[in-house]
């Protein structure tokens, strides 16, 4: 369960407002709270919390996600981490404002195989690959972690989403058979870019990554994304067409009928 620490948040605050060149004054006047309010919340002796509120505008004027913001050390990140966690970042605002749009890959994608020219199997799905399991019939696929290539995978949902016409990702939760048959849950992000697989980031339960708490709300998200019917933009000018909403479009409110 989430506890709040305020030491990690603050160290946060004041990491991220050094590093864009900014002064806490400005920082405060944006948030909309009074001039040395950071400062008064820093000392020892105070023990009352930043609210939620004050929170969110601090996230939205760093540019950084609520759940960063809480939950991660910013100092102790690499840079390769932290444009990790900058792109967890947008993509995770991108999704709750349905800028990006999720697909649930089906379990007929996840274990399909097929021929290729010389009669070789392979498995159609970028992230699996044929698997001769030998309590099942047939051939069948399997995903392979590259973060725990020796750990048994399963894979429990998979999201897919392109973010241009030639990268692809993959956004994974699997449940995993570590060392000593202990088994944990985790998510993986993936991105395929001209074919090539690439690991972005991962983490599981047992493992205090920097990128849990960006990596379970997108998952919620995409979850979110991927159950609803989503429109593209000529189905949705055919639909509107149909429905005569364009004729509404210059009048005024003395126009409307009541």
């Amino acid at each position: 369960m989430f506890q709040f620490d305020k030491s990690k948040c603050l160290g946060n605050i004041y990491h991220l407002v050094k590093e864009r060149g900014l002064k806490i004054g400005d920082l405060e006047d944006q948030a909309g709270v009074s001039i040395g309010y950071l400062s008064r919340l820093n000392k020892e002796d105070n023990k009352s919390t930043p609210g939620i509120e004050f929170l969110l505008a601090v996230a939205q004027v760093l540019n950084v996600s609520l759940e960063g913001l809480l939950m991660c050390d910013y100092a102790e990140l690499s840079p390769d981490e932290r444009k990790s966690m900058d792109f967890l970042t947008k993509l995770l605002t991108d999704t709750q404002a349905s800028e990006i749009l999720w697909r649930k890959n089906a379990r007929s994608e996840l274990f399909n195989l097929e021929h290729d020219d010389f009669g070789d199997v392979y498995a159609t799905h970028p992230l699996m690959e044929p698997y001769d399991d030998e309590s099942e019939p047939e051939l069948t696929t399997r995903f392979v972690s590259k973060y725990h290539p020796d750990w048994s995978a399963w894979i429990t949902e998979c999201f897919e989403t392109y973010i241009s016409d030639d990268v692809r990702l993959f956004l994974v939760a699997a449940n995993f058979i570590a060392f000593q048959g202990e088994q944990v849950k985790g998510y993986e992000l993936y991105m395929q870019v001209r074919g090539k697989v690439v690991p972005i980031c991962y983490t599981v339960e047992n493992e205090e990554t920097p990128f849990y708490p960006l990596l379970n709300s997108l998952i919620t998200s995409a979850k979110e994304s991927a159950s609803h019917v989503h429109l593209d933009e000529d189905a949705r000018s055919a639909i509107d067409s149909y429905l005569g909403i364009d004729q509404f479009e210059f009048l005024n409110d003395n126009d409307v009928p009541f």
